[in-house]
């Protein structure tokens, strides 16, 4: 590999991880619109949802890097993971701004943001306390694509090399931009 596919290569891993942050950072924004509190309890609620998807794909019989499926099969499990997830994280998301937020509307100051720092931390730890400390492997049902650019390539699921695989919040980002678009049009 060239230093030019090296560079390259690492232009495309930025890139990833950028429309990760972009995707988080959108949602601090959106919940900072809607309630107008910074909600520190974000990231914890979105580790809080690959968990769960985790474990309907699991509940599933997909585990691990083994399990591929394609066509209907494969729109189901994703489906049915996707709607699980946002179940229990809008669940989650209700019972914070009912438990926690909704009790400090009328208190100015910083104790609501504190609060969701708190939340934070509890989300965590109950986490880290019921699923242990140690790595996790996701289920990746989708089958293995490559997209080869200049000496750079793109993994969208590993193939069997060993390498790590990159699951890109690139594909959301229109989606998300339409929506937004759309909901802030009306």
């Amino acid at each position: 590999m060239t230093a030019a596919d090296l560079l390259l290569q690492q232009g495309i891993n930025g890139l990833s991880l950028g429309a990760m942050y972009a995707l988080l950072a959108l949602g601090f924004t959106l919940v900072y619109g809607i309630l107008e509190l910074i909600n520190f309890s974000h990231f914890n609620v979105f580790m809080v949802g690959s968990f769960v998807a985790m474990g309907i794909l699991n509940a599933l019989g997909v585990s691990g890097q083994n399990t591929v499926a394609t066509g209907w099969t494969l729109v189901a499990l994703l489906g049915t993971a996707l709607a699980g997830t946002m179940l229990a994280t809008g669940v989650l998301g209700v019972l914070i701004e009912r438990v926690c937020l909704r009790p400090l509307r009328s208190v100015r100051g910083p104790a609501a943001m504190i609060t969701t720092i708190g939340v934070s931390y509890i989300l965590f730890n109950l986490v880290l306390l019921t699923l242990g400390a140690d790595a996790k492997n996701f289920p990746n049902p989708l089958p293995p694509l490559l997209l080869p650019i200049g000496g750079a390539v793109l993994r969208l699921r590993a193939t069997g090399d060993g390498l790590d695989e990159r699951v890109t919040g690139a594909d959301l980002a229109p989606a998300l931009a339409d929506a937004l678009l759309a909901t802030l049009g009306d």
